[in-house]
């Protein structure tokens, strides 16, 4: 080898050294010096590109790894580390299609399978990530890794029991490979265990303490939990502030922002749900009535795959960050230099969750919006959006680490959407039976709440009920079929469906005579949807926020006769109504001109109440010392 070519080559090596050691800026000085040399040295090129990769520059990243593996096409390694931080972007297909090159040079790697199976997965490509994963086995069929990628693909084709097995098979290769024990834990909520769910979290934690998300899953997931007490699931998000947010406070936390009270405030919301998503539902009229003169938003978007709803908010916006790939460090450098002076959290502790961005404290004023069902325990919270209906003045707040921030009359905003279908006739009147509804997710309906509906079921001769399955409606009903048969509700007396997309979803209130809310995870939008199309809900109500939230949808539009803190009066109105199939046939007719007139699609009247809570919280801070 020449002296010169030896030297380069030892130059990188030196560089992907420091790499390695978190030096980028030693690597990336290094890099310049090569590339000097020869502008086209295709490993030079590769190491710049992950230096800035490392340095957060992830579209620079991007641009430098697919020159180096346009300059040397033949090495894996380059579209392996390419699909890498494509897939890191949330790019998904051009990371599989990259991930696919590596795997064609190198047939035999198992490893790079697993890449390509995870990538395909995640881009929608189920038939190809199940024959990635079946690859990956094959090569390394003693690799944990590869059989919790089956797993993966498995349970994104429905197939949760055997999902099941090829999690459990990689628990056994490798008993404390996290990701194998989490992903056994999404196959337990989509067949609506929470229990089983919960139990894996906890599992997974244990093994990885320092995996913020992980804990996140756990504690999301023990909202479901019927048995845990307000004063308990404090508890738990406390225990997540204090293992992953308080090591991030600042210690010297001061904000430069100015404390003019009344001048044009700068607002900026976080959230990878700027997308066909519930909260997208309730934040887009935020963002699109709001006074320009007096707010300016920014929009910090984690979105993976964008639609027409996130085409909507960003041009709603007056700026748009493309945050997906950054990170949470980098993110509140970003907040902080674009001088933000509220930030608005709608994801709580939700998945793809930006809480870590929030434990920084770049700006004066935190906001968590109702998107998440509770408190998120985070200290340098400042407030969280509540109305009277689910949070009374005066009510306990020990349960909340944040301040309430009263908006009212209601805390929400449904974004009606034009085109959706018209509300149709009473099923019962054509069916001559009545059909209850439940079309929230599985994981909400426990098995107390599949006997109080058993109950309501024997006491109407010849009712149905209609169950939404969730994505996979055979394996994510088969626990509340069983369920029901053990209350003596025959099997072809409940009709299950799988999840649609939104026009065929609610057509399915099109067959429902009257819906039945969950508890003690109660529906929000799925409760709005239902009054949308003109079928009414009965609902429980208990003490904590989560609880209460379909109480306060319906009393937004005057039926809190529909809503009871008993689960026998739960069964006496539902069966009420059920009997008086004119009350029905009115109800059906009257509840989207009701519910329209309401003040949860007022869009201008939540917004202005929204305005001024936030000019309030400001104005609080301005006076402070």
């Amino acid at each position: 080898m020449p002296k010169a070519t030896a030297h380069k080559v030892g130059m990188i090596e030196q560089a992907m050294g420091l790499l390695k050691h978190g030096d980028a800026p030693g690597a990336e000085k290094l890099c310049r010096v090569v590339l000097r040399g020869n502008a086209k040295d295709a490993w030079a090129i590769h190491a710049s590109g992950l230096v800035a990769h490392q340095m957060g520059r992830q579209e620079e990243a991007v641009a430098k790894l697919t020159e180096a593996a346009k300059l040397a096409p033949g090495q894996p390694e380059f579209w392996n580390n390419l699909g890498a931080i494509l897939g890191r972007l949330g790019k998904m297909v051009e990371a599989a299609e990259a991930f696919e090159k590596a795997v064609r040079l190198r047939p035999d790697d198992g490893a790079g399978f697993v890449n390509l199976a995870m990538a395909q997965e995640r881009a929608g490509n189920r038939s190809r990530a199940h024959a990635a994963s079946m690859r990956a086995v094959e090569l390394q069929p003693e690799q944990a890794e590869a059989h919790a990628a089956l797993g993966t693909a498995l349970r994104g084709a429905g197939r949760l029991d055997d999902s099941k097995k090829a999690y459990a098979r990689a628990i056994v290769l490798q008993s404390d490979f996290a990701p194998a024990v989490a992903g056994l834990a999404a196959v337990c909520e989509a067949q609506g265990d929470y229990a089983g769910a919960i139990d894996a979290y906890r599992r997974a934690v244990a093994l990885n303490p320092d995996d913020a998300g992980m804990h996140s899953n756990l504690l999301f997931t023990l909202f479901y939990d019927p048995t845990l007490s307000a004063e308990q699931l404090r508890a738990e998000h406390a225990q997540w502030n204090v293992r992953h947010a308080k090591p991030l406070y600042p210690t010297n936390l001061h904000h430069v922002n100015d404390r003019s009270p009344e001048r044009r405030l700068r607002i900026g919301y976080v959230s990878a749900d700027f997308r066909r998503h519930s909260v997208a539902r309730f934040l887009e009229p935020l963002i699109a009535v709001r006074d320009r003169e007096k707010f300016e938003v920014l929009g910090y978007s984690d979105v993976v795959n964008p639609d027409e709803v996130t085409t909507r908010i960003r041009a709603a916006c007056d700026h748009w960050r493309v945050t997906l790939g950054s990170t949470d460090a980098d993110v509140a450098n970003l907040i902080r230099r674009d001088g933000i002076d509220i930030l608005i959290d709608p994801t709580g502790h939700m998945g793809n969750n930006r809480l870590l961005v929030f434990a920084r404290k770049p700006v004066p004023i935190q906001i968590a919006f109702p998107g998440y069902p509770g408190s998120c325990g985070l200290e340098t919270m400042d407030y969280f959006v509540t109305d009277r209906l689910q949070n009374p003045e005066g009510g306990d707040a020990s349960g909340y680490t944040e301040k309430w921030l009263y908006v009212e009359p209601t805390s929400r905003c449904y974004q009606l959407d034009e085109g959706e279908p018209e509300p149709g006739p009473l099923p019962a009147d054509e069916r001559g039976y009545i059909t209850f509804g439940s079309l929230n997710r599985p994981i909400k309906v426990t098995e107390r709440m599949v006997g109080v509906w058993a109950k309501l079921l024997g006491q109407i001769p010849g009712s149905r009920l209609l169950f939404l399955a969730g994505d996979h409606a055979e394996e994510g009903s088969r626990r509340h079929l069983q369920w029901f048969a053990e209350q003596g509700i025959e099997r072809d007396r409940i009709e299950v469906v799988a999840s649609q997309p939104r026009d065929a979803y609610l057509k399915l209130f099109h067959r429902v005579d009257i819906a039945l809310d969950t508890f003690p995870y109660a529906g929000c939008t799925t409760t709005c949807d239902a009054l949308w199309m003109g079928v009414p809900t009965i609902s429980l109500v208990g003490d904590t926020y989560v609880s209460r939230v379909g109480s306060s949808v319906l009393e937004q539009v005057g039926l809190r006769e529909f809503t009871t803190d008993r689960f026998d009066r739960y069964v006496e109105i539902a069966r009420a109504m059920a009997e008086d199939r004119a009350k029905l046939r009115a109800l059906r007719q009257s509840l989207r001109e009701r519910f329209a007139a309401s003040s949860l699609v007022d869009r201008q009247k939540m917004v202005n109440a929204w305005q001024t809570a936030l000019r309030w919280a400001w104005r609080e801070w301005c006076v402070k010392d």
